[in-house]
């Protein structure tokens, strides 16, 4: 996200993306300290946060 302010990339998506992805992980972080987060949901949630950072990385490129 600090490259992303830096190339003045910042869209409502961006900034939805950058929530969502933070929530996501601590979603993922208390289903595995917890240990509730088992199959499918752990890898659905680690999925989507990884998608979050697809889509800020294309947003990087998009933006230059």
């Amino acid at each position: 996200m600090l490259i992303l302010d830096r190339v003045d990339g910042f869209t409502a998506l961006t900034y939805w993306t950058g929530i969502t992805c933070f929530w996501l992980r601590v979603a993922h972080a208390l289903g595995m300290i917890s240990g509730l987060a088992r199959m499918p949901v752990r890898p659905i949630l680690f999925a989507a946060g990884w998608l979050c950072c697809l889509i800020m990385a294309y947003s990087v490129f998009a933006a230059i």
